[in-house]
């Protein structure tokens, strides 16, 4: 991980359509391979952040479920495959390498890892976000880019969105 392509950036306070809107103009700037590190609390918003991301690659977000209990959810879409970790039942790094999920992430798909806590060091992500609870209809969000990657629907909203 370069430091000096990091850029951190507050998203700011987000409803539940704001933050689907945000995860839909965030999947059009995906071009395949990218991993997606999802930081919060149970009930931050991580699963509704991924159902709008979905739609970004013509997946009904209806479908989306976190992944919980099978750990792996994959979503074959119109332009690309969205493989949903989710890693919180697990309780060693070794767990998370018996999975492999290294394997599934190629150029084809986007991967998005809830509590990724234990796979930290074992593949690259190129994103981060952070999702904290504000009150029972919003959350606040981070987002945290780690690569020298254009991003440029992203940063356009940020620009249009957030307050400065």
């Amino acid at each position: 991980m370069e430091s000096s392509h990091e850029a951190m950036y507050e998203v700011g306070l987000l409803d539940e359509k704001q933050l689907k809107d945000f995860a839909l103009t965030l999947s059009k700037d995906i071009k395949g391979g990218e991993i997606i590190f999802l930081r919060g609390e149970l009930g931050s918003g991580k699963t509704t952040f991924v159902k709008g991301f979905a739609r970004g690659f013509g997946i009904d977000e209806k479908i989306v479920r976190s992944p919980t209990f099978t750990i792996v959810n994959e979503y074959p879409g119109d332009t690309m495959e969205l493989v949903h970790v989710d890693l919180y039942r697990l309780r060693t790094r070794q767990e998370v390498i018996e999975l492999a999920i290294e394997d599934i992430i190629d150029e084809t798909t986007v991967m998005v890892v809830e509590w990724p806590e234990l796979c930290e060091g074992l593949f690259r992500n190129n994103i981060e976000l952070y999702f904290y609870h504000y009150d029972e209809l919003h959350r606040e969000i981070k987002l945290k880019l780690l690569d020298n990657r254009i991003y440029s629907n992203t940063r356009n909203w940020l620009k249009s969105h957030v307050q400065e």
